[in-house]
């Protein structure tokens, strides 16, 4: 319930983003950097984009550059252990 609060009260940049990456199991940050740039997004917007997805738990950093979505139940989608 707070997922859904939290994602209907995202942007309209942002939803867009979220909606491609909820899309995929994992992607690289030079992905969605193309992405980007399709609509006229500077990197340095994409990256406080990305940081509020962390913040919110839309997504997780796995390491330098990839980022894992976190799906409803909070588990990671495309994180093998």
């Amino acid at each position: 319930m707070l997922r859904e609060y939290l994602v209907n009260n995202l942007n309209t940049t942002q939803t867009t983003f979220y909606n491609w990456i909820k899309t995929r199991d994992t992607f690289q940050r030079a992905d969605i950097l193309k992405q980007a740039d399709k609509i006229g997004i500077k990197e340095r917007t994409l990256s406080d984009i990305l940081n509020r997805f962390i913040n919110l738990r839309l997504i997780v950093k796995e390491s330098h550059g990839e980022r894992t979505v976190i799906n409803p139940n909070n588990s990671r989608i495309g994180h093998v252990e």
